[in-house]
């Protein structure tokens, strides 16, 4: 609150997926382990230290983001603490934007269809009923490149996610 923000669209995008991967902590249900709990703490205490640091709500995230990209398998109680870190921060009950799906895709939520990215996923498409996949594959790689991960779904159609 001291400080101008330097807001961009990548900004924007990069935030999204944090959010999404504190909700993916705040589902576990996954057994706990004596590292979970350690780490648990550390984040808490580091949390609680940039807090008290006049609200250093950076700093808080900082160590909320060290944890969660840390823990492989959420713990129930992982996601617990998850809830209480929210409770202070109060994002992950903030409406969650819908995935949207055309012919040739299924995108992510928050990501919007880009006509270039559907052009190669419809290359892709014909390239891949051809029997062409080293096409196929080059395109993959392409679409990689741009920062987009793909994945085959039934029926033809393909999800995009941000890599």
């Amino acid at each position: 609150y001291r400080s101008n923000a330097n807001f961009t669209f990548q900004g924007l995008a990069d935030t999204q997926r944090m959010v999404e991967r504190w909700r993916r902590i705040a589902a576990g249900t996954g057994a706990d382990s004596a590292a979970a709990v350690a780490a648990r703490a550390q984040c808490g205490g580091a949390f609680a230290a940039a807090m008290n640091e006049d609200l250093n709500i950076a700093a808080a995230i900082a160590a909320v983001n060290s944890w969660t990209g840390n823990v492989a398998e959420p713990s129930a109680a992982d996601a617990a603490f998850m809830g209480q870190l929210d409770l202070v921060l109060g994002v992950l009950s903030l409406e969650r934007p819908a995935a949207v799906s055309n012919d040739i895709g299924v995108f992510a939520p928050g990501l919007n269809p880009d006509p270039s990215v559907e052009e190669l996923l419809r290359k892709r498409r014909d390239a891949r009923a051809a029997k062409d996949f080293k096409a196929s594959d080059l395109i993959r790689d392409q679409l990689a490149a741009m920062g987009y991960a793909i994945k085959d779904m039934a029926g033809g159609k393909v999800e995009v996610r941000r890599a």
